[in-house]
């Protein structure tokens, strides 16, 4: 940790490469000051139609209060003009002493997203998600996004 709350640290590394029909990216990351720290780590292999991923992120603000967020997702393209998607992702956000401060956030997506035209996406997804607070579930339930996205 760094002792002077006036002075940060701070790094990224990426790697990216290719083994035969795969391709596939590394990174991490980290920052340091004083009580805060954070570190990220991910990656992502691609290949043909399948590209896979997972990143984790962890955040210290205190001795008392830190936070987790792992992520893991899938997209494949069923062609170049439709892709499927699926993920998940992870939170647990620890607040205090007590674990009745600790909060967890869970998240379930599906999606598509269809090229109508170039520079025209529409998509359409799923989210299910379940929010505790001490363990408890305090909301749950499903959202459904759609999106028509134009870029020139």
């Amino acid at each position: 940790t760094n002792a002077d709350a006036d002075t940060s640290n701070s790094y990224g590394l990426k790697y990216s490469g290719s083994a035969g029909e795969v391709s596939y990216n590394i990174g991490a990351a980290n920052y340091d000051k004083g009580d805060v720290e954070s570190s990220h780590i991910g990656f992502d292999l691609s290949m043909g139609d399948i590209t896979v991923g997972m990143g984790q992120s962890i955040n210290k603000q205190s001795d008392t209060d830190d936070a987790k967020t792992t992520s893991y997702g899938i997209v494949y393209a069923v062609s170049d003009d439709l892709s499927l998607s699926a993920g998940i992702n992870s939170s647990e956000n620890d607040m205090g002493t007590a674990t009745t401060d600790d909060k967890e956030l869970d998240v379930t997506s599906i999606g598509v997203v269809y090229t109508i035209a170039p520079g025209l996406t529409a998509s359409l997804a799923s989210h299910s998600f379940d929010y505790k607070v001490g363990g408890t579930t305090d909301n749950d339930g499903t959202v459904t996004q759609a999106e028509i996205k134009m870029s020139f």
